[in-house]
């Protein structure tokens, strides 16, 4: 079963929804505002990223589309 992280181009929502239709929420607050975002499934091997982690390597060394990738590798 995967779960759902909202990216965007600088930083991610900061937790992992267990369901598609909760990230879609979360997705739907940013562009609200104007903030291009995409949703990226996580795993169950990668369950236990960290989203920290996610804010970290978004800022400093990927993109959104790059890190959404990495998260399905």
């Amino acid at each position: 079963m995967n779960r759902y992280i909202v990216l965007t181009a600088e930083k991610c929502c900061g937790h992992k929804h267990l369901h598609y239709g909760n990230a879609l929420d979360c997705l739907d607050k940013f562009e609200d505002h104007g903030i291009p975002a995409m949703i990226a499934p996580i795993p169950e091997k990668n369950r236990m990223v960290d989203p920290l982690w996610i804010d970290h390597c978004l800022l400093k060394h990927t993109s959104m589309r790059e890190m959404a990738e990495a998260l399905q590798a």
